[in-house]
């Protein structure tokens, strides 16, 4: 199989990166946030250097899992303004927002050369790099991937001062999803050296550097070394996709409404067994997924005497960051019943035998290999 690797978005990054914007000039630019982030002195600051140059319009009616019907109010307020560029200032909903916008306006054959920036205040879902945007229908309560090049940003400035105010829980959640980014690429069936690269360096920064962001918002060291994880993770799963922990996040987020990196960690463990034959529920060992974990595991110095043991302790310790991080272990823990989940099991396999993501996982899954995951993390 031939390897191609092709990345069109410049990243700027390290300290004052948002000075970028003094270069935009001339454009009619639609900012696209929330509420949240409105309210922040820095975005206010930024508005004045854009002010200058540029006219422009906020859009700050995004909300997690943002719906359709949210985007095409983005989209109607573009086209109002005549808008010629996107800027994106927000976590995974307000970039995936600020890409369903784009999408929806290629569709209505509106500016084909739309150009996107967008500048990520949480660390986490690495959106800022990738060509994946989220839509979720209120209507059949289902979140729908959408895989399109043209979606892939011009432009993503990764400036550590958005990402100081992160909350701890939010610090947790958002760190966690990109645990579950680095071991989903690696294991990937499309996965290359050069995402495997940026895998095995981001999971050890991240194993340092995620619980003290964590416990001190305030260290730059440790936000900087998270926040380039993130994107980091996020240019490796870009060419690999990822696998049914996501496909199961996706599914399960849109009927339970856990916050997505959270979910993600209670699922991460049963993944990771499943994936690497420990828990044998195909009857067989992938072999190269159990390399690869053990691999993982080395690089965090954990005993590897064999594979299976090394996989172990790439759990033990897995469990063991997810305590210092304050996270719930289980769908229980997290507030979910057995009516809950009995009632959405149906609908939840479904949607994640039918994501995109399963097509790229190790091992192709069955039906009833999900719902055994599924009831096993609650």
């Amino acid at each position: 199989m031939v390897d191609e690797l092709s990345f069109p978005t410049k990243i700027v990054s390290n300290q004052n990166a948002i000075s970028y914007l003094q270069k935009i000039s001339n454009e009619r630019i639609l900012i696209v946030t929330d509420q949240f982030i409105e309210k922040m002195t820095i975005f206010n600051k930024l508005l004045e250097t854009m002010r200058k140059k540029n006219d422009f319009q906020i859009f700050s009616d995004v909300i997690p899992d943002p719906p359709i019907e949210i985007i095409s109010s983005g989209v109607s307020k573009l086209k109002n303004m005549n808008g010629t560029m996107l800027l994106a200032i927000g976590g995974g909903s307000v970039i995936d927002a600020a890409k369903g916008i784009k999408f929806i306006a290629r569709q209505l054959e509106y500016n084909h050369n739309l150009e996107l920036i967008v500048i990520p205040t949480t660390s986490g879902s690495g959106s800022e790099v990738t060509n994946f945007s989220i839509i979720t229908d209120e209507i059949t309560n289902t979140k729908h991937p959408i895989v399109l090049d043209f979606l892939q940003p011009d432009v993503a400035i990764l400036d550590v001062e958005f990402v100081k105010s992160m909350p701890p829980m939010v610090t947790a959640d958002t760190g966690m999803d990109v645990l579950t980014h680095i071991l989903e690429a690696y294991v990937s069936t499309n996965s290359t050296v050069f995402s495997d690269a940026l895998c095995e360096k981001a999971i050890v920064l991240l194993f340092e550097f995620l619980p003290l962001a964590f416990r001190d918002g305030n260290n730059q060291l440790a936000r900087e070394n998270v926040h380039l994880c993130s994107t980091m993770a996020g240019m490796a799963f870009n060419t690999t996709s990822l696998g049914i922990n996501h496909s199961l996040s996706h599914a399960a987020g849109a009927k339970l409404h856990i916050p997505h990196g959270r979910l993600n960690t209670i699922l991460m463990p049963e993944v990771i067994k499943y994936n690497s034959g420990l828990a044998c529920s195909e009857g067989s060992i992938n072999e190269v997924a159990l390399e690869k974990y053990a691999y993982l595991a080395s690089l965090l110095d954990l005993p590897n005497f064999s594979y299976q043991i090394a996989v172990k302790k790439l759990l033990e310790a897995i469990d063991k960051l997810r305590i210092s991080l304050a996270m719930p272990k289980t769908l229980g823990e997290a507030g979910i019943t057995k009516k809950d989940l009995q009632e959405h099991e149906s609908s939840i396999i479904y949607d994640a035998m039918s994501d995109p993501c399963t097509l790229t996982n190790p091992i192709n899954p069955s039906e009833d290999s999900l719902k055994k995951i599924l009831w096993a993390v609650y």
